[in-house]
This record gives C-alpha cells, structure tokens and sequence, in this order.
C-alpha cells in the first residue's frame, strides 16, 4: 500500500479517549509499516488541523526534517498513555520508552493526551479491517 492510498485509507478514523468517548484526535494517520513509521511527517510544512499520527509499532521517534513542534504520547498494549513528550522541536529525538507499543504524534498543544489516559481507535466500517491489521496493541471499535 502506498503513502496516498494509507492516508485515504485512515480519513474516517479517529482517537478517543476511551473512557469517556471524549474525541482526541479527529482524523488519525495510522503509520503502520516501515516506510509510513520511518517517514512520518517529515518534510511536512504544516500538519492538516485536527490531524494525528499513530505509528505502531514504536517506542522512540525523531524529529528530523520536521518544521513543527509535536506533543508526542507513547502507549501501552492496553492502550494506556505511559509517557508523553510535550513541545518536541524539530530535530530532536526521544528515546525508547520502556512498555510502550505505540506512539501518538500530535501538533504541540492540540491533542491534551496525559499519562494514565486509556485510548481508543475508531474506524469506519469499511476501513476497520485494514486499520485494525496494524493496531494489535490498542483497543479499535468499527461503528
């Protein structure tokens, strides 16, 4: 699958904060592979409004070739926020955390994701089964 069609792919999936249902995230990238986790958004001028990157798996990220601030989350295989990183620069890195499974990339300030928040993906129908592929580790819901 190609970077265009993965993104057309995650148009209708979203973050929730799931014990509440509150929406965290309005459209969520789903980086699930090598390439999609390795290029992230590098090279991005800007980020979309309301838009997050999920990269499953991952424990660590870097920030080179970006031109924005993230806040970045790193989740368990519960789906429980176990770190978070706010205001990450570009070209900075943050380490491997221990337990993590996944990585929420956020523009800095926007997502409010806090460590002991449990989340979960939501997923149109007619995606789930692709997205869910690349999500073992958190909890999905296809409406």
């Amino acid at each position: 699958m190609n970077d265009a069609s993965a993104r057309s792919e995650t148009a209708n999936v979203q973050l929730v904060d799931a014990s509440d249902g509150r929406v965290l995230v309005e459209r969520l990238e789903i980086a699930a592979t090598f390439w999609q986790r390795f290029r992230g958004w590098q090279f991005c001028r800007e980020p979309p409004a309301g838009m997050g990157l999920l990269l499953a798996p991952c424990n660590s990220i870097h920030t080179c070739w970006m031109r924005f601030a993230i806040d970045v989350a790193f989740f368990d295989e519960a789906g429980l926020v176990v770190h978070v990183a706010s205001g990450v620069r570009p070209w900075r890195v943050v380490w491997p955390v221990r337990g993590a499974a996944g990585v929420i990339e956020t523009p800095a300030g926007t997502a409010r994701l806090a460590v002991g928040m449990r989340l979960r993906v939501l997923a149109d129908p007619e995606r789930c089964p692709r997205v869910v592929r690349g999500l073992a580790s958190i909890s999905t819901s296809c409406d």
